[in-house]
């Protein structure tokens, strides 16, 4: 999750700069920058899905507290591994999947 808000707003720092400078004439650059920006907006946006899915998991999986607050911390830095990990070793992620 962090990576993808970093890569979102790298891009969109990015457009406005060429947004600033920009001619009448299309240039290569102001297309590549445009495509990246929407790239990163739909990674973004599936990654948020994402998100969701892993607090899903987090709250209807976890016993205890101490657990709860392992799984929070993981779901939040580590979103789509942590997601991946938990549907092929845990059987409550893969039973709120289904």
């Amino acid at each position: 999750m962090l990576l993808s808000c970093l890569f979102l707003k790298n891009c969109a720092n990015d457009l406005s700069k060429l947004k600033e400078n920009y001619r009448n004439d299309y240039d290569y650059d102001y297309l590549s920058i445009y495509l990246l920006f929407i790239f990163a907006i739909i990674f973004f946006f599936l990654e948020l899905i994402i998100f969701i899915y892993a607090i899903i998991i987090t709250k209807k999986c976890s016993k205890n507290n101490h657990e709860l607050l392992i799984n929070s911390i993981l779901s939040i830095t580590f979103t789509t591994p942590f997601v991946f990990f938990n549907m092929l070793s845990n059987p409550c992620a893969k039973n709120i999947f289904n």
